[in-house]
């Protein structure tokens, strides 16, 4: 199954914070996991059966959970958080891109 919108969503996340990526301590790190628990890019993942983001940049950890069709939670899950402005960036990047994501499977 194609995840075109997750692409894209990492792709900008790529463009917009490309130093140290993947590197949560220093840099901006991403999992992404559907409601089966399927891992974003294992075989099984599918975009529009999304569950949950968790993000790490710069060791501040925040997630975004899909709590139904309409309903999305965000959760900052370090309670002193140091880079408000990019965090801010970073989950408004993931919305732009979860708004095009057809979740009425859930």
């Amino acid at each position: 199954m194609a995840n075109k919108n997750i692409d894209a969503m990492i792709e900008e996340l790529k463009q917009v914070f490309p130093d140290n990526w993947g590197k949560a301590d220093k840099g901006l790190s991403l999992d992404i996991i559907d409601i089966s628990l399927s891992w974003y890019e294992e075989a099984g993942f599918m975009e529009d059966c999304l569950f949950e983001i968790n993000f790490e940049y710069k060791a501040n950890k925040a997630s975004v959970v899909i709590t139904s069709e309409k309903e999305l939670r965000f959760e900052l899950t370090d309670g002193y958080i140091n880079d408000f402005a990019d965090i801010g960036k970073i989950v408004q990047i993931i919305g732009k891109h979860l708004k095009k994501i057809d979740l009425s499977v859930l």
